[in-house]
């Protein structure tokens, strides 16, 4: 899950600067309630992680309360490889 989560990471980087952000947890991270990504970028962050991580995700991964952060994103995906 530590590789995963280091590769949403990356991914989510390309949309915001986190790095300015000081001690984030990552594993915690609520990147959806930080604002980063509206609902457009949304659409692109799933199309890029379904191609990252050669998986599909459905309407029941994207309304869970897992994908709200990227600890629970991570877990998601690890399940589906």
């Amino acid at each position: 899950m530590k590789e995963t989560l280091q590769q949403l990471v990356e991914l989510l980087v390309q949309r915001a600067n986190l790095s300015e952000i000081e001690e984030v947890d990552y594993h915690a991270f609520r990147f959806l309630d930080a604002g980063i990504i509206d609902s457009f970028g949304l659409m692109q962050f799933i199309m890029e992680i379904e191609e990252e991580f050669d998986i599909e995700l459905t309407p029941d991964n994207t309304q869970s309360e897992e994908f709200r952060t990227l600890g629970g994103l991570a877990l998601i995906i690890d399940s589906k490889k």
